[in-house]
C-alpha cells in the first residue's frame, strides 16, 4: 500500500511495479465482506449447474425451460434451467450429491429470500427496500451502531434465488479441459460492475485426491524483473502447475494459463474499463484462481 505514495521500498520506480493491492480510489462503492463471500460462494456455486445443462445438451438430451447452450447467456435462466431439469439432474448428474446439495441449497435460499421480505414488510409496510425506480447499481443500507455508515448488500434473493434486479449474465464457459480438472467460466454483473473468473472445484473423488499430491513445480517469477526484492522463480503445486501450463488444443506455442488471459480475460476487461476482476474458485478450482 505504501506505492499509493510512491514509495516503492527499493522495487524500482512508479512506472516499472503495479501492485495488485494498490487501494485505488476511483469512486467505487465497495461491497461489504459479508456480500463479497456471499457473492463469491454464488458464483462457485452457479458453475455447477452450469456444467451439468451443458453436459446433458452435450449428450443431446432435451431440457425444459430456457435455454442455456448459447452465449451469453443470464444467470437467470440458468438457474431457471436447472430448477426445471430437477429430476433428470438428481437421476442423471455427474455427482448426484454434489447436485441434490445444490439444489437443496435453492430451495433454502427461496425460503431465507421470503422469510427477509416478510421481516422487511413487518418492520416497515410502507417501505419498498430493494424496489428503485432509478437506474444506480446499488442498495445502501445502514449497518452497525452508527447508523451514518452505509454499506452496498444483496439480500439472500441471489444467484439460487435470483434478485429481481439481477442482470448478470455468463459471457465465457470453457469445459474442453474438463479432462484435465479445467472448467471455468467468466461472469459479468452490472449491478455490482465487477467481472467474476470461476474455477469450478473437485467433481470426482479421483480429481480430489490427485489434487492433494505434494509435489512442487518452479517457473520464472514474472515480477522478479519490476521488482528486484522478489524471488526468481516462485513453486507451484504440480497438479495445478500441469493444468494450467499445458499447451492448449487449438494452439501448442501457448498454454492454458496464457489462452485464458489473452483470449478471455483481456479482451472483456478492455470492454468493461470501469469494473473490477475477481477470481475465485472452489475446493481445486481455489488452487487454480
Amino acid at each position: 500500500l505504501a506505492g499509493i505514495h510512491g514509495d516503492r521500498g527499493g522495487c524500482g520506480d512508479s512506472t516499472s511495479l503495479m501492485s495488485p493491492f494498490l487501494a485505488y480510489d476511483d469512486g467505487y462503492l465497495w461491497p461489504n465482506l459479508y456480500a463479497e463471500v456471499n457473492e463469491m460462494i454464488d458464483a462457485n456455486t452457479l458453475i455447477y449447474p452450469l456444467a451439468e445443462l451443458w453436459r446433458f445438451g452435450r449428450e443431446g438430451v432435451a431440457l425444459f425451460g430456457p435455454p442455456v447452450n448459447k452465449l451469453p447467456v443470464a444467470t437467470k435462466n440458468i438457474v431457471n434451467a436447472y430448477k426445471a431439469n430437477r429430476q433428470l439432474i438428481e437421476a442423471c448428474g455427474s455427482n448426484k450429491a454434489l447436485n441434490t446439495m445444490v439444489l437443496q441449497t435453492s430451495d433454502d435460499r427461496e425460503v431465507i429470500a421470503e422469510q427477509e421480505r416478510i421481516m422487511r414488510e413487518e418492520e416497515d409496510p410502507a417501505d419498498d427496500f430493494g424496489k428503485r425506480d432509478d437506474e444506480s447499481d446499488v442498495v445502501t443500507v445502514s449497518v452497525g451502531d452508527d447508523s451514518s455508515v452505509s454499506t452496498t448488500f444483496m439480500s439472500s434473493e441471489d444467484v439460487l434465488s435470483p434478485h429481481p434486479l439481477d442482470n448478470s449474465r455468463v459471457l465465457v464457459f470453457e469445459e474442453r479441459y474438463v479432462e484435465s480438472g479445467m472448467v471455468y467460466m467468466i461472469k459479468l454483473d452490472p449491478m455490482r460492475k465487477r467481472i467474476t473468473l470461476t474455477f469450478r472445484g473437485s467433481v470426482t473423488d479421483t480429481s480430489w485426491v490427485t489434487g492433494m499430491q505434494s509435489d512442487v513445480k518452479k517457473i520464472p517469477n514474472p515480477n522478479a524483473a519490476r521488482c528486484p526484492c522478489q524471488e526468481s522463480y516462485v513453486q507451484i503445486h504440480s497438479y495445478f502447475h500441469d493444468i494450467l501450463y499445458s499447451n492448449t488444443k487449438e494452439n501448442e506455442d501457448i498454454c492454458i494459463y496464457q489462452h485464458i488471459l489473452r483470449d478471455h480475460v483481456y479482451p472483456i476487461l478492455i470492454k468493461y474499463p470501469h469494473y473490477k476482476f475477481y477470481v475465485t474458485g472452489y475446493s481445486c478450482g481455489a488452487a487454480l484462481a
